[in-house]
């Protein structure tokens, strides 16, 4: 510790020789001067260390001793910086080193966006470029509450949002809106019908009159739940009192089938590479592309154009706007290949299979799967039979006329008067 504190406050090495060296050390002694590593060399010669500070107020006392003072060495970083006093562009340089430092740490070079799942990142940076929130930009410009306001109302999936700049780091907080729950209007009289043929393998009613039964077959279109009741008078007076309508409501389960087909030529074009290749650079800062070349043309024929962006990060991992762009193009000549069937036969179950999950209910099962396969004219054709079990009931509401078919309440008592 002792040698690092002489480093930094610096230290000489100083010769005194003179009629009293011995009282030049009892002169340091009393007026407070701090010395080490004292050697004589004769009687009337000797050695010592003192500081840096100390070496100038050690040669006025040496006079009182009758003594000459000769400096040998000095060092520590007051002596460094003393021999840089008349580098004046060096200290130029520091001036403005440490001026853009302040300057530019006020620029947004990084924006980043958390909290978002549904409204993509892309679509968020963009309404916050339209909103004066960039890389490059003045962080001290931005009014954080107008951003916010203009990108809630450029993004309704947005319900909250929160602009927080530190230094050269934009952080961005968004809370997205929960999607509105599907409200059923139960005031409207309404049928339970099939969206799809199939046999019914379980039934929910939860409201309405139940026009099938479990086992049954019905096809597209059938009526599954009733939503109008018939009102009868008592047992074997023959009297309806009218119709009440509700609002049907039911889960109908049923077996459906489904056939997907798809089909594949075994013959096609490929690609052979020649070897020739060229090779372009670019640097991209913000949305500002230098391109490293002249002659943007590409003298291939045909080619594969490959990209690579490779970013400049900060301390911490964070990306700088800036990159290095490198584009590298392939030239290659179109040759018939074979296409391997049973590759293409296992692309095109995988794609079958895509294709029947979609066609299904959300909720629904794919119970089995059968596959024939058949090749024509160089052409692979790959069918698919399905059998699933999901959700068919659909609610219809009934029209106004569908309504006024069933007897009305006023006719109903006008036929227990003339039974009268």
């Amino acid at each position: 510790m002792q040698k690092l504190i002489q480093i930094l406050r610096g230290f000489v090495w100083i010769e005194a020789a003179g009629a009293y060296p011995e009282r030049l050390i009892n002169l340091c002694a009393q007026n407070g001067i701090s010395f080490w590593k004292v050697e004589w060399k004769s009687e009337t010669c000797l050695r010592l260390c003192v500081f840096f500070q100390d070496h100038v107020r050690v040669q006025e006392l040496a006079a009182r001793a009758m003594c000459e003072i000769t400096v040998l060495r000095r060092h520590g970083v007051p002596v460094f910086l003393l021999r840089l006093r008349k580098r004046y562009a060096l200290f130029v340089g520091l001036f403005l080193f440490f001026a853009s430092v302040l300057v530019l740490s006020r620029f947004i070079l990084v924006i980043e966006v958390t909290g978002n799942e549904r409204v993509g990142t892309d679509a968020i940076l963009r309404e916050l470029e339209r909103a004066g929130v960039r890389p490059g930009v003045y962080g001290p410009s931005v009014d954080t509450g107008i951003v916010k306001n203009r990108v809630l109302l450029a993004l309704p999936d947005l319900s909250w949002l929160a602009v927080n700049i530190s230094g050269t780091r934009a952080e961005v907080i968004v809370r997205e809106r929960e999607p509105k729950p599907e409200i059923v209007d139960e005031s409207r009289p309404s049928n339970v019908i099939a969206a799809k043929s199939g046999i019914i393998t379980r039934m929910e009613v939860l409201a309405g009159k139940a026009q099938t039964e479990v086992g049954r077959t019905v096809l597209e279109g059938d009526l599954l739940v009733s939503g109008v009741y018939d009102l009868e008078g008592a047992q074997w007076s023959g009297i309806s009192l009218g119709s009440r309508y509700v609002h049907a409501m039911a889960n109908i389960y049923a077996r459906t089938w489904y056939t997907v087909s798809a089909q594949t030529p075994l013959a096609g074009t490929g690609k052979e590479y020649t070897g020739k290749e060229k090779m372009k650079y670019a640097f991209l800062f913000g949305k500002r592309r230098i391109n490293f070349y002249r002659n943007a043309g590409i003298s291939f024929l045909c080619y594969d154009k490959i990209k690579e962006r490779h970013p400049f990060r900060l301390p911490g991992g964070i990306e700088f706007p800036a990159a290095m762009i490198v584009e590298r193009y392939r030239e290659y000549r179109a040759v018939p290949v074979a296409v391997n069937r049973e590759s293409a036969e296992k692309l095109l179950r995988k794609k079958l299979e895509e294709q029947l999950a979609l066609s299904i209910d959300a909720e629904g099962e794919i119970l089995r799967m059968s596959f024939s396969a058949q090749e024509k004219n160089g052409i692979l054709s790959v069918t698919l039979l399905g059998e699933c079990e999901e959700q068919i009931g659909k609610v219809v509401e009934l029209s106004d006329g569908d309504m006024e078919k069933a007897p009305a309440g006023e006719d109903s008592s006008q036929s227990q008067e003339e039974a009268f």
